[in-house]
């Protein structure tokens, strides 16, 4: 018998019988449509698989059945004796080789049969069943054995051709006789009446371009033809295989789009305000997450979830992990590539736990907890989906389940190890539920505060104002407001930062007027943690304390929250045992409860502060507690100081003694008329900072009476001759001085100007601003006339106005000399907004110049106000200043250029391929060469200058290096393209450099080394393009001197910067070539191989004469390369590196330079070699 010999690749798009072949195949699909045997096949089990030119002997079509058999099909077009003895030849080297098993079935499928074929059908189909042979049969079956005999089969292998042959005739192509068959097969069981012959032409046209690709179908690979064919498609339950996956996957769509419907969108109810839920466009892409060690910058939530694939998200308590969460649910079902969100809370799993270890759940446990049994086809749809890996678990607050936590994740990690690779998963928690999580390995990937907290909140306030406002206009409503929360924001940016209690701010000043809010700042930021744990938390969670009656929980939550701030406060941190047997005390002393009931409640407590709601924080277990910032200790420090009345001027000279905790005593100034008077006596008797804390208390509403206050505004006035007009220059080093040109004594200045300071003391603040400066003096005696009118109660004077635009104008005046910041410049401008622009609507150029100089606190609140006053030309111009079109202009024409190696990618293959939902949506395969490629490890441009200056190097460059990876070339390039067709005329090519535990490294190996285009891109000298081919050159099995030699040879011609990258390469793979040391690029570059490998044998004291090169250039490169230094070796190579260079070579424009020389023509730097330490 002659070699083996396959078929043909690609035969189905060359021969004139593709059309039949298709026929057959679309045929035998619409019978795996149906869920039927095929009439016409051996098997009566029904076709689960199509291999279309498969690589197989007999490779027309081949059948894969429910039952483990396999029908292998040759189809030609005509029934010559040639075509049979072919297909004859094909099945016995299918016996031979063991491609036919017992109980699979060889065809020979013809469009017509001649008469012989027709007798052979029925002899083997008599042999087959059993029945005694004709005559007839006996002599076809007989010149069949003797083409077996010749082609080399025994008897026992004849006898197993004979049972599983068959000759049938069939004709499906368009308008033959069967294609009537599949139209009737299709029709109103996979497709509604009148479709069926278009849904069987498509299946036909999707079979020949299968045959072309050499690809497999399936079930849903041939429900998949008809979509794409646009055909409507029958959805059944109860009905065909595919009418059940219609059914299936109809669930799944409204499904996505109830979800969908949710995109963005904040819910509320849990507020208990009647609000249900806010949408703000762009929540989910807002979302902000990185993990441990991740550079700053791509830090998207939604791209993290999508490239690593399976997180763990962490996140402090209030920060929205569970409405993060519900974001991506909802930005995912409203995406068609993404998988299938299915959302759950944790704790919901726990009813379906085993009750005792080992603790194990199935994935139907999941949808049951995501959804319920009321809907038993959706279940069914989302099991799939998990199944097959094609789903996204959002498994939530792993922290609300502290008395299962363990069982949980032992659960969940037996699971998702069951479950396919390429399910992703999200688990969210607060953090201090990350050391019990450890059993899940996820990488763990930290929320971070919203960046846009404050324009969502300004939505929220937009809604609340519908509900609130009443019968006050909204527009003035929410100014008022708006300007409240601005004013709170300013003075408490720790507590904004916390969307949570940022959120309950917004909605206690919305449901208040400024009367009614709590008269001091104190009482403010105690009710706003009353409101976190009465309106949230008990809201959220059945919070219990042992022995306690559920409505006094919270109360005494709270008043437990005073003793642990005590102690965290007092020494910044206490032990857990200490805050426990505090907190033992109070319970017992004032809640009246037993030690031993104490004792227990104190744990509860202890838990809830720290890992409920995560105020104060424990390290560890029973570790030491800190509170999460400063002000939540300070606060709870000043509510437990005011209890006792009679202590209170004693704790208040403690305080007041040490500048880390006088916070605690202004705040406690605001909820205690005894600590107020305290506060003031003590300030001014001792002057200095303590006066600054008069004024925040004053600030915070304290309340304090009027001879102590005249007598502070009097010391504070005195206190001005004794400020410095600047402040003291930072120490060395300092990257950012954030002083610089700011005066205290003029800002001291600004304070006393906005005090209700009597007449005499106005006039005594007008003289002493006099020393500060013309334009200084215009701003306070400004603001001292707005003073004087809010005093009064009226408007502005026109004297009034005319200070308050001098001011204004003051402020727009360029400044001799040094730079100098005025103080008060904001307050101008929002006094001018306010008064002087309605009266005096010519001003508004000079105020457009003015708010140039503002904070951004300020032109925040301009983006709203001038738009409502009907300026909104105005806030543009101001922006415009800021960022300018042109500069925005070429940062998208930069991106473009960044991303064009990309581009050149996706048609570096052209080859089609149908991408998998997971390919698609993790591009795996195009990040893994896209980290091969290099391409974030060089300059953005450089590969961008690489593809315009040279696209067919650049190009053949790519192709070495796709060869090299042995990667799929043309799954990359499908992935890259389905990338750029998301987002059209903007790719978001940096989603390819997020982490991903999935993608895979690869390393480059090739045979030989391609002379010719390594030269001819040396010589080029594109820094991306050289690294890639040194590379390859450095991955080639094998490389001869005489490649050396060219390469040596070729070295004075390149680039400073492509000889040293090159001599790396040589002193590397060649470390004994001689190399011209008179250069000194190639030195710096075999200098660094020398320096690796003397640090890779503990040698560092050799490198010497490296570290001591006439040329700076030469040691710097090498210092680079040297590690682990040890001691004593240091001082060697120390003394070596400080002996004095004669010159340095510039490695971007190859000059040479004098050795005192700080920069090049081309004003490069100087090297600076240092050892690494």
């Amino acid at each position: 018998m002659h070699a083996a010999r396959r078929g043909a690749l690609g035969g189905a798009s060359n021969e004139a019988g593709a059309n039949h072949r298709a026929g057959v195949a679309a045929l035998i699909a619409a019978y795996g449509l149906l869920g039927e045997s095929v009439p016409w096949l051996h098997s009566a089990a029904r076709p689960v698989l199509l291999h279309l030119e498969a690589d197989l002997h007999v490779d027309d079509v081949v059948v894969e059945l429910a039952d483990g058999t396999r029908t292998f099909l040759q189809a030609k077009l005509t029934a010559g004796d040639k075509a049979f003895k072919d297909t004859v030849d094909q099945w016995c080297r299918a016996i031979t080789f063991g491609e036919c098993r017992p109980g699979d079935e060889l065809l020979f499928v013809v469009t017509k049969a001649t008469s012989s074929l027709d007798r052979l059908a029925r002899a083997l189909a008599m042999h087959r069943s059993g029945a005694s042979l004709t005559l007839s049969a006996s002599r076809e079956l007989g010149r069949l054995r003797q083409l077996a005999t010749e082609h080399g089969l025994d008897d026992a292998a004849t006898a197993r051709l004979l049972h599983a042959a068959k000759v049938y005739a069939l004709d499906a192509r368009n308008d033959g006789p069967d294609e009537a068959l599949g139209a009737a097969c299709l029709n109103a069981a996979v497709v509604p009446a009148g479709h069926g012959q278009a849904a069987f032409r498509a299946l036909k046209a999707e079979a020949r371009t299968q045959a072309e690709h050499r690809t497999t179908s399936d079930l849903e690979v041939w429900r998949g033809w008809l979509i794409r064919a646009q055909l409507p498609l029958v959805a059944d339950a109860a009905g065909t295989p595919a009418a059940r996956l219609e059914a299936l996957h109809q669930s799944v769509v409204r499904y996505r789009e109830q979800w969908a419907a949710e995109q963005d969108v904040l819910p509320l109810a849990d507020l208990g305000l009647g609000l249900t839920s806010l949408t703000v466009p762009g929540a989910a892409t807002d979302l902000r997450a990185t993990a441990p060690g991740q550079h700053v910058g791509r830090d998207k939530l939604t791209d993290a979830v999508r490239r690593e694939g399976r997180l763990f998200l962490v996140g402090r308590p209030g920060s929205g992990k569970t409405v993060a969460s519900r974001l991506l649910a909802a930005h995912w079902a409203a995406n068609g590539l993404a998988p299938v969100p299915v959302w759950l809370r944790l704790r919901d799993l726990v009813p379906l736990l085993p009750t005792a270890g080992p603790y194990r759940l199935e994935a139907a446990d999941l949808v049951q907890a995501a959804v319920g049994s009321a809907a038993p086809l959706l279940q069914q749809a989302l099991l799939a989906h998990i199944q097959r890996g094609q789903a996204l678990l959002l498994l939530d607050a792993l922290d609300e389940v502290p008395h299962h936590k363990d069982a949980v994740v032992e659960a969940v990690a037996d699971i998702l190890g069951r479950l396919p690779a390429d399910l992703d998963v999200v688990v969210t928690s607060r953090h201090s539920s990350a050391q019990a999580a450890s059993l899940l390995r996820l990488p763990v990937y930290e929320l971070k505060d919203p960046p846009r907290l404050a324009d969502t909140l300004d939505q929220l306030l937009g809604a609340v104002a519908r509900r609130f406002a009443g019968s006050e206009d909204p527009d003035a409503w929410t100014a008022g407001r708006r300007r409240r929360i601005e004013h709170s924001r300013r003075a408490e940016p720790d507590l904004w930062r916390v969307p949570l209690l940022a959120t309950l701010m917004v909605l206690l000043i919305a449901q208040r007027p400024a009367t009614a809010m709590p008269g001091s700042r104190a009482s403010l930021l105690t009710e706003v943690i009353d409101n976190s744990v009465r309106q949230w938390e008990l809201r959220r969670t059945a919070l219990a304390v042992p022995d306690t009656d559920p409505l006094l929980t919270a109360d005494v939550l709270l008043d437990c929250f005073d003793d642990i701030a005590h102690l965290t406060a007092t020494g910044a941190s206490a032990s857990w045992h200490e805050a426990h047997r505090a907190v033992a005390t109070r319970l017992q002393h004032h809640w009246g409860k037993p030690p031993g009931t104490a004792a227990a409640a104190a744990r509860h407590i202890l838990e809830y502060w720290d890992a409920t709601a995560g105020v104060f924080i424990t390290n560890m277990p029973h570790g030491t507690l800190t509170a999460r910032t400063r002000l939540f200790a300070e606060i709870g420090e000043a509510c437990w100081a005011v209890r006792d009345p009679d202590s209170i001027t004693a704790w208040m000279d403690t305080v007041l003694s040490d500048a880390d905790h006088a916070e605690s005593g202004r705040l406690a100034a605001s909820l205690s008329s005894i600590a107020a008077q305290a506060l003031i006596d003590r300030a001014v008797h001792d002057g200095g900072p303590l006066l600054d804390l008069v004024h925040g208390a004053l600030a915070d509403g304290a309340v304090f009476d009027a001879a102590p206050l005249h007598a502070y505004r009097q010391a504070q006035l005195a206190r001005l001759d004794t400020l410095a007009d600047r402040y003291p220059d930072p120490p060395p080093g300092t990257a950012i001085n954030l002083d610089r040109g700011r005066s205290p004594c003029a800002e001291l200045a600004v304070r006393l100007a906005d005090d209700d300071l009597t007449p005499e003391q106005t006039d005594q603040l007008l003289t002493l601003a006099g020393g500060m400066g013309d334009r200084q003096h215009a701003v306070i005696a400004a603001l001292c006339a707005q003073a004087q009118a809010r005093r009064r109660g009226t408007a502005l004077t026109d004297r009034e106005l005319d200070a308050l635009q001098a001011a204004l104008t003051a402020t727009t005046t360029a400044p001799d000399g040094h730079l100098v910041v005025l103080a008060g410049t904001d307050e101008v401008v929002r006094s001018a907004v306010t008064h002087l622009l309605p009266h005096r609507p010519h001003t508004l150029p000079t105020l457009v110049d003015t708010a140039y100089e503002a904070t951004l606190d300020t032109l925040e609140w301009l983006e709203t106000e001038l738009p409502r006053l009907g300026h909104p030309s105005a806030y543009k111009a101001i922006a415009a200043r800021i960022t300018t079109p042109d500069s925005l202009a070429s940062f998208a024409q930069s991106l473009k250029a960044i991303g064009a190696p990309f581009e050149m990618l996706t048609e570096l293959h052209h080859t089609s391929v149908d991408l998998t939902a997971a390919q698609a949506w993790h591009l795996d395969a195009a990040a893994a060469f896209a980290a091969a490629l290099g391409t974030r490890d060089h300059t953005a441009m450089a590969p961008a200058i690489a593809v315009r200056q040279q696209p067919e190097l650049t190009r053949r460059v790519l192709r070495l290096v796709l060869e090299a990876s042995g990667q799929d070339g043309a799954l990359i390039s499908a992935q890259l393209r389905s990338l750029r067709d998301e987002r059209g005329t903007h790719p978001d090519w940096g989603l390819l450099y997020l982490p991903s535990t999935r993608t895979p490294a690869i390393e480059l190996s090739t045979d030989t080394v391609d002379v010719d285009l390594t030269l001819q891109t040396l010589a080029y000298g594109n820094p991306w393009l050289v690294g890639l081919v040194l590379t390859l050159a450095a991955s080639a099995s094998s490389a001869d001197t005489h490649f050396a030699q060219q390469l040596r040879a070729a070295l004075p011609a390149l680039a400073a910067h492509t000889r040293m990258s090159a001599a790396s390469f040589l002193a590397h793979r060649w470390p004994d070539l001689g190399l011209p040391d008179e250069d000194a690029a190639v030195r710096a570059g075999a200098g660094g191989i020398r320096a690796s490998h003397l640090t890779g044998t503990l040698r560092h004291r050799d490198a010497q004469d490296l570290l001591s090169d006439p040329d700076l250039l030469v040691r710097e490169h090498a210092a680079r390369c040297l590690h682990g230094i040890p001691p004593a070796d240091r001082i060697v190579l120390d003394t070596a590196l400080a002996t004095p260079a004669r010159q340095w070579t510039c490695l971007h424009c190859g000059k040479t330079m004098p050795v005192d020389a700080e920069r090049c023509a081309q004003q490069h730097p100087r090297p600076t070699p240092r050892l690494a330490r």
